[in-house]
């Protein structure tokens, strides 16, 4: 799928810094904001195709289906003997496709289970993480870069950051009910579980790197002063 990307507003990356580390917060910070913006962009982009899970579920119906029908007919002798050939005998290569088909028939199963439990919306396979939730990893790993602690889920502030974040990767804001910016606790929660330790490492990363070039760009513009 091709995306164009929108230009990036730097003051708006520049708000968000300021909600993650105050009035003083530093440039590299909202750079480094900005520079994360078209991925996010992208993954949204990404979820947005993702099909319904009613589609998917009934796409692993047919494949289930298609499934039995060829082993069924495999089973046959009179198939066999149709598709058979003097120099290149199918029945060696039968027993493994059976198998092949019943593996396909299971996994298929399987996950048109999984989809069924995890009700309607948008199919994501297992261990996917929404967007939504990669933003709150963002701003979560900032936060904890400058308090030295993660944001706690109903702090109005990282709410506002995350807020400003999506919606200046192109995102759209969130203005209904009562309080409006509520559905980031739920991603903030989620941007701490275990299996989302690599890309906070990753992120981590990220801002010590940007803030050392920035402290390294300091020093030297200092000494040529």
């Amino acid at each position: 799928m091709r995306v164009s990307l929108p230009s990036a507003n730097m003051d708006d990356f520049k708000q968000v810094a300021k909600l993650i580390a105050g009035d003083n917060a530093p440039i590299w910070l909202a750079e480094q904001l900005r520079r994360w913006g078209p991925s996010l962009y992208l993954d949204r982009h990404v979820a947005i195709g993702q099909p319904s899970r009613v589609k998917m579920r009934l796409t692993f119906k047919r494949v289930i289906a298609a499934s039995r029908i060829v082993n069924e007919a495999l089973a046959s002798d009179l198939v066999l003997e149709f598709l058979d050939a003097p120099a290149d005998p199918v029945s060696e290569n039968i027993a493994s496709l059976t198998r092949d088909l019943d593996w396909l028939t299971g996994r298929a199963e399987q996950a048109r289970n999984a989809l069924t439990k995890r009700g309607r919306g948008r199919a994501a396979p297992p261990g996917a993480i929404s967007p939504e939730t990669y933003c709150a990893v963002i701003i979560s790993e900032a936060w904890g870069h400058f308090h030295g602690v993660k944001p706690r889920p109903k702090s109005e502030k990282a709410q506002q950051a995350a807020e400003r974040l999506w919606r200046a990767a192109g995102g759209e804001g969130q203005f209904a009910g009562e309080e409006p910016l509520a559905k980031w606790r739920y991603h903030f929660k989620l941007a701490d579980k275990p299996d989302l330790k690599a890309p906070r490492a990753e992120y981590r990363r990220h801002l010590a790197e940007s803030e050392r070039f920035s402290m390294e760009l300091a020093a030297h513009a200092q000494q040529a002063a």
